[in-house]
């Protein structure tokens, strides 16, 4: 069904409002946004229908038109700008878990070196903006600032090996539920 109330005009024109931190900067121009921070710098593109102020320490997100859809790119660029601002300043953060015997992560030179049950080690290139560690053999931490970019690398690295649904086995999110079925019984 097609929904021809979404391109109506409304009366009201929505405007929100961010607050920059002291410690963040935040330059706006030719449709474009760069954050930088202590821990580095986020450049995003401004959809056409958003318009974007920046006045002392505040950040006016409005519509260009009165359109509806204009309402959905202002919740977007609001979330973008938010994340953007949190990782600048203290960074975005995931855990995996390898669950299984012989299940074992290293790093190794700017490589992730996976041992989980193949016949061979899976070999996975750290990208430069992405940091991994491995705290102890069976965890691994991946941060970063960007956190499409954090939660986009750690479903990468479980794509692996997702958790196998009789005994649980493979790569899960730390304090990940994973429903264990019950084999059959003759």
């Amino acid at each position: 069904m097609y929904h021809s109330n979404l391109y109506k005009k409304k009366n009201s024109a929505k405007k929100i409002v961010i607050k920059i931190p002291e410690n963040v900067h935040v330059r706006i121009k030719n449709m474009k946004i760069s954050i930088k921070g202590s821990k580095g710098e986020i450049l995003h593109f401004i959809h056409h229908s958003v318009l974007l102020k920046k006045e002392k320490n505040n950040i006016f997100v409005k519509s260009r038109n009165k359109f509806n859809d204009s309402e959905m790119q202002i919740g977007t660029m609001c979330s973008l700008i938010k994340n953007s601002i949190k990782g600048v300043t203290s960074g975005f953060k995931k855990r995996l878990q390898l669950v299984g015997i012989g299940y074992r992560s290293v790093v190794e030179r700017k490589k992730l070196i996976l041992s989980i049950g193949f016949s061979h080690n899976i070999f996975y290139d750290i990208p430069s903006d992405i940091e991994i560690e491995c705290n102890s053999q069976t965890e691994i931490l991946i941060t970063g600032i960007n956190k499409q970019r954090v939660g986009q690398i750690a479903a990468e690295i479980r794509s692996y090996k997702t958790p196998e649904p009789y005994k649980g086995k493979g790569i899960r999110y730390l304090n990940e539920l994973v429903k264990i079925k019950e084999t059959k019984k003759k």
